[in-house]
């Protein structure tokens, strides 16, 4: 795609944009218009408990590049999400995972992932008070998130390519939450500590590595037809001060468009920007598609990228630096995606397809799932590729097929 329609894509989808919240299938259109990213909460009376455990065993077949990986792999995993009430107003959250893997292949062997362990006190329907580990998700794209401003370090095991599986299973930062509620709109304040670093094994819950500087986090939702938009401004003690935005909006019966912006000063002088912007069209059938534009104003220029690429040294910790900060590694991407829920009654597919702007190397995903009363079964197939050192094609791993089953008890 040209230069001139990728400016125009993007521009098209500022005017009326919109929301769809990441999650491992794409919601209805409706509701991602007019739902905004952790807002409101539904004020029904909760159960005195709830939750879902699933153990998922995984078997993995690969193509490395290099060669030096075992072609097989297995991965243990056990879940668990809860909600325990102690009171009227009190409430207790838990949400961790534990991974083991045979062989590692580059990940960590065991890992322990605590993605939310907090106390939430709500006097009434207008506000809360929360203290712990939660793990805050912000943005509208599917994608990449640039006002997703917490997300670094969080992700301590990858189980899927898909973005919505990593925003939903890595670690949660210590906070302070506060939360006040009005018709339609609502307002967030977030206070989050640092905290002493020290190396961690990946069997424990590494409850630092969200808290290596003092943050905190402010954002205001306020609903005005047809645009549905979030304002943000975030500070760090290390990197300064950012601005976000995130707006959404419904074209018609079955088109949601949306836009999301992180702009600031990330080394001290000059202005970066951050944009993912998009649409998602929902056919007869519930079959969405969806196109992403993705650009990160803090990643290499096409020049640096590839004279990056002759330094290997400077190129592996600069890829691992974003990867850690969840940022992209070239400044352009493009993201096609379909999602079709009840192919068959029970079958869900999936496609996600990244192709980078910038080198043009690319990455296929794709998953066939089926759903069980008690078990999921699936079927997931991964493609990368490109020119020996661009952002697809320096991945050791090229291909893969993963097939696994997860049991809920």
């Amino acid at each position: 795609m040209s230069r001139l329609l990728t400016a125009t894509l993007a521009l098209a989808t500022l005017p009326v944009l919109a929301q769809a919240p990441a999650d491992t299938a794409l919601p209805d259109t409706d509701a991602a218009a007019l739902a905004l990213a952790d807002a409101t909460p539904d004020n029904t009376p909760a159960p005195a408990s709830s939750g879902t455990k699933f153990i998922e065993l995984a078997h993995e077949h690969s193509q490395w590049q290099p060669p030096g990986y075992p072609s097989g792999s297995q991965r243990l995993s056990l879940s668990a999400r809860g909600e325990q009430a102690i009171s009227d107003n009190l409430r207790l959250q838990l949400a961790a995972r534990a991974d083991w893997r045979q062989p590692d292949n580059g990940q960590p062997g065991n890992v322990l992932t605590v993605s939310d362990a907090y106390a939430a006190w709500q006097p009434d329907s207008t506000g809360q008070l929360a203290l712990g580990r939660i793990n805050v998700r912000n943005g509208v794209a599917t994608g990449f998130n640039p006002t997703d401003f917490l997300r670094d370090s969080a992700v301590r095991s990858v189980i899927s390519a898909d973005p919505a599986s990593q925003r939903d299973n890595r670690q949660g930062t210590v906070m302070l939450r506060a939360q006040q509620w009005w018709d339609g709109g609502a307002a967030n304040l977030l206070l989050a500590p640092a905290l002493s670093h020290s190396s961690s094994t990946t069997a424990l819950p590494d409850a630092d590595a969200p808290n290596r500087q003092s943050r905190w986090l402010l954002s205001l939702s306020q609903p005005a037809l047809p645009l549905s938009p979030q304002w943000l401004l975030y500070h760090a003690s290390d990197s300064g001060s950012r601005l976000g935005a995130n707006l959404s909006g419904i074209l018609g019966q079955a088109t949601v468009l949306y836009g999301e912006w992180a702009g600031g000063r990330t080394d001290g002088n000059s202005w970066r920007n951050q944009l993912a912007s998009g649409v998602q069209y929902t056919l007869p059938g519930k079959l969405t598609l969806g196109l992403e534009w993705q650009y990160d104003g803090t990643a290499l220029d096409t020049q640096t990228w590839a004279a990056l690429a002759r330094q290997p040294a400077a190129y592996y910790t600069y890829r691992l630096q974003q990867q850690r900060s969840g940022q992209l590694a070239t400044r352009r991407q493009l993201l096609w995606q379909a999602r079709w829920q009840d192919a068959t009654p029970h079958l869900d597919l999936a496609l996600l397809y990244h192709h980078d702007q910038i080198d043009h190397s690319t990455r296929l995903w794709v998953e066939a799932r089926w759903r069980g009363d008690r078990a999921d079964y699936a079927l997931q197939w991964l493609q990368q590729q490109g020119t020996p050192g661009s952002q697809y094609g320096a991945l050791p791993q090229q291909r893969s097929v993963q097939a696994l089953v997860r049991g809920f008890f």
